[in-house]
């Protein structure tokens, strides 16, 4: 069989890159694209703007779509910059290879079998994963109970219902039910809950079951438990490392210099 994909010899001035952001059908492509440029540049790059549209004739809106797109799905991550007065200058974007809310894998949509010669069509071009199975009973993703992660609810449920929505969710891989939990979550602190969070919650996996999941506002809250995640363990560690005294500490020669100082200022 003749090849389809004709690469070139690898000799240099090669990126490599993830898979997961190519494979992520909640993205563009245009914005896999922008996303892809902006992690071919150095590691301390500043994302500029008005460079990105100057670099292609995409315009100024559709540069801002496909940041706020890459935003949303937490490849990356935009904070405002002071001055010393405390004014906002500007911003400043942190571009993540791998997206900040977990993304479980999922078989690419539209798929064909290399064996099947599909027609050059617009009309046949295959658009959803008819592979994906929505079911408790047939999926073979780890479901929630064979998990040793706890599932984290949104904090204004009662026992009853944070029951029932750890049961709606438990047909899914733990990844995706924290996704489904976290959108609830998001929707309740906006204050766009219109119905019951349980009600709502069925609604969500509805359309997860379709194919039709979009988790805007769970992004937001991921992110925000991986911040504080990532902080907490970080002064632990930082409590370790100050707390950490050496053995015979009295006896050491720096504590006796540090003492003899400590004579002189006095």
């Amino acid at each position: 069989m003749n090849s389809t994909i004709i690469r070139t010899p690898r000799n240099g001035q090669f990126l490599v890159v993830s898979h997961t952001p190519l494979k992520d059908i909640r993205l563009n492509w245009d914005s896999r694209g922008l996303l892809v440029f902006l992690l071919s540049k150095p590691d301390d790059w500043t994302v500029n703007v008005e460079y990105l549209i100057k670099q292609a004739p995409s315009g100024r809106d559709k540069i801002y779509r496909m940041l706020k797109e890459l935003i949303t799905f937490g490849y990356i991550e935009r904070q405002q910059k002071r001055n010393p007065s405390g004014n906002i200058e500007g911003y400043i974007y942190f571009v993540y290879e791998l997206p900040l809310s977990p993304y479980p894998d999922k078989p690419e949509p539209g798929t064909p079998d290399s064996n099947t010669p599909i027609p050059e069509t617009q009309e046949n071009l295959l658009t959803t994963d008819t592979n994906y199975v929505c079911s408790s009973s047939t999926t073979t993703n780890k479901s929630v109970e064979s998990s040793e992660e706890q599932l984290i609810t949104p904090s204004t449920l009662s026992k009853q219902e944070t029951e029932q929505a750890i049961n709606l969710v438990s047909q899914f891989q733990f990844t995706k039910s924290q996704q489904l939990l976290d959108e609830l979550t998001g929707i309740i602190n906006d204050g766009k809950l219109r119905s019951s969070p349980i009600a709502c919650l069925t609604g969500l996996v509805n359309k997860e079951c379709k194919g039709e999941f979009n988790p805007a506002r769970g992004v937001k809250i991921a992110t925000a438990r991986i911040r504080e995640k990532r902080l907490s363990e970080f002064h632990a560690q930082h409590r370790v490392e100050t707390t950490n005294v050496p053995e015979n500490w009295n006896n050491d020669p720096l504590k006796m210099k540090l003492d003899e100082i400590g004579k002189l200022l006095n």
